[in-house]
């Protein structure tokens, strides 16, 4: 936790501009004129490849220098439903976020800092709530040359448009949740394509019609200006744009006769198709959390089975960290730069500790918890409020373990094996033994920074692990930890 710069009113208002400003970016980008144009050309026909690249670029550009003006993000209709859409996204995410498990574990032990992450959420809603309703401070904040820079409106490099909004968004994130950090991550996963998409569903709605007639007017204005200018510039292509120019004078008469409560088609497959990649990482998180759910329900089963296949006394050594897995993994996402640098690590070595570091409340626990319900990796979770943080705690989990998953030979666990790491380096070995070439026994071990040290003799490791592991191209350990 940092000190909250939301404790400065002006520092404050500050935030909220800067993060707004950076979404309604962001929503010009998504529900842009390039698939419209597309569309366009290709119901009209007739007209050049390079025109319409021409067409399309010009008229892109003429969109993004009015977005910021009351012919965009500034109208009152589009304005309402940008209003709605970050309000209820907000709410969904105050939602999420109380199932997620940083939060969960805030709640346990520091609940003082739980609500104040849900006090954070709530000042967000209503500091944003103010600001749309104050026009005139908005449209100051959204005309800023600053804010164009930061947004990278005026990029040449190789990045894009929308990647530079996201980043710009993301950073006024940080600022404005800076005081804590797991919440801060969260929004910055979840809040954008959350705003984005509700924002076209707004549009596609009854109730949002006045708005999605807003955008056409642009689009349609940013279109006919581009073909005027071209068909000025060069007279030898009068009649390839007629038919194109034709279309949008219809297109502008049916605009102007209909109500704005009455939804008028041109450009919706557009939308849809803007919305589409945000839709499928909307599902995909979903998806995310239904694997999740059956690969922690394969765990128990296989963890039964496993009990249930060996002696009493083995099988009581065993502990059972199903509810821990699945509490830590419910709605677990991201994190694929980890798995991929812990493959590349198991590929690329036939032995060693594979640590992973960072600050408390960043995840490492969820990931441990991910990996052991995906990867059914041997594990060891310290469980400091539990009383489950003992070198002999471990010792006794894992050599139960090693003596479970490959059949060794006994009928208990040997004498002396919580003592020190003897009988853990013996059974590691004729486990080794029963492997197959291209099987490796992975030995996760979570919160190294929780285990109990005061009983340590000087120069001895936290749990008693093994200096040198078997040597054989079947053996890795991985552990994870916090570490100051």
């Amino acid at each position: 936790m940092t000190i909250s710069i939301l404790n400065d009113p002006a520092t404050r208002a500050t935030a909220i501009k800067s993060l707004i400003a950076g979404g309604l970016g962001l929503a010009s980008l998504v529900t842009g004129l390039e698939p419209l144009a597309a569309i366009v050309a290709g119901v009209v026909g007739g007209v050049s490849g390079e025109l319409v690249a021409g067409i399309v670029d010009g008229a892109a550009d003429e969109v993004s220098e009015r977005w910021f003006t009351k012919d965009g993000a500034l109208n009152h209709h589009i304005m309402t439903a940008l209003s709605q859409a970050f309000r209820e996204a907000v709410q969904q995410l105050e939602l999420d976020w109380q199932q997620d498990d940083h939060y969960l574990s805030l709640h346990h032990s520091e609940p003082e800092l739980a609500e104040r992450s849900l006090e954070l959420l709530q000042w967000l809603r209503a500091d944003a709530d103010t600001l749309f309703q104050d026009e005139g401070t908005l449209q100051e904040t959204l005309e800023s040359d600053n804010l164009l820079r930061l947004m990278g409106t005026d990029r040449t490099d190789s990045i894009t448009k929308e990647e530079s909004a996201r980043q710009f968004l993301n950073q006024t994130i940080d600022d404005y949740l800076s005081e804590i950090n797991s919440l801060a991550m969260f929004a910055k996963e979840h809040l954008a394509d959350r705003w984005l998409f509700r924002f076209g569903e707004i549009l596609k709605s009854e109730a949002g019609s006045p708005a999605w007639r807003a955008c056409q007017r642009l689009w349609q204005s940013s279109l006919s200006k581009q073909v005027t200018q071209i068909q000025q510039s060069n007279a030898n292509i009068q009649a390839d744009m007629t038919d194109l120019r034709d279309w949008l004078g219809q297109w502008e008469s049916r605009l102007d006769s209909l109500p704005d409560s009455e939804h008028e088609p041109t450009g919706m497959a557009a939308l849809e198709q803007a919305l589409a990649p945000i839709a499928s990482r909307l599902a995909d998180i979903k998806d995310d959390t239904s694997h999740i759910r059956q690969d922690v329900a394969r765990l128990r089963q296989d963890m039964e089975k496993l009990l249930a296949n060996t002696t009493p006394n083995i099988r009581k050594r065993i502990y059972d960290f199903s509810n821990l897995i699945e509490e830590k993994t419910r709605d677990f996402v991201g994190r694929a730069f980890v798995f991929q640098a812990i493959d590349a690590f198991i590929d690329n070595n036939p032995r060693g500790y594979f640590f992973i570091r960072g600050e408390p409340g960043i995840g490492k626990s969820s990931l441990s918890a991910r990996l052991v319900s995906q990867r059914g990796y041997l594990h060891h979770f310290n469980v400091l409020g539990e009383g489950i943080n003992k070198p002999s705690d471990f010792l006794a989990n894992v050599c139960a373990q090693l003596i479970a998953r490959y059949h060794l030979d006994y009928q208990s666990l040997p004498q002396g094996a919580t003592e020190n790491s003897n009988i853990l380096n013996k059974l590691l070995r004729e486990a080794v033994e029963k492997l197959s070439p291209d099987e490796k026994i992975i030995i996760l071990v979570d919160a190294l920074d929780e285990s109990y040290t005061n009983s340590h003799p000087k120069g001895v490791n936290l749990l008693y692990l093994p200096t040198y592991l078997p040597d054989s191209n079947s053996r890795f350990d991985i552990f994870s930890g916090c570490f100051p």
